[in-house]
């Protein structure tokens, strides 16, 4: 079975790890210039493409609850 899921910090698709690489080439990557930031039509186009900027909390099975309260995690 292919694996579907998309790395955190990963546009949708395939492409560097962003929270391993240098901070130029993640801009360089994104094509973002941060001095200007992206255009209303460029926030639409990446939010219709990659879907909101949230973050989703992953909720806890009750053995994990478990196993944290015992753990400390």
């Amino acid at each position: 079975m292919a694996n579907t899921s998309t790395q955190a910090g990963t546009p949708a698709g395939s492409g560097p790890d962003l929270e391993k690489i240098p901070v130029e080439q993640v801009l360089s990557t994104l094509s973002v210039k941060p001095e200007q930031g992206l255009s209303a039509a460029e926030v639409q186009q990446r939010a219709a493409r990659y879907g909101p900027n949230a973050i989703v909390e992953k909720e806890m099975s009750l053995g994990e609850q478990i196993l944290g309260y015992f753990t400390g995690s």
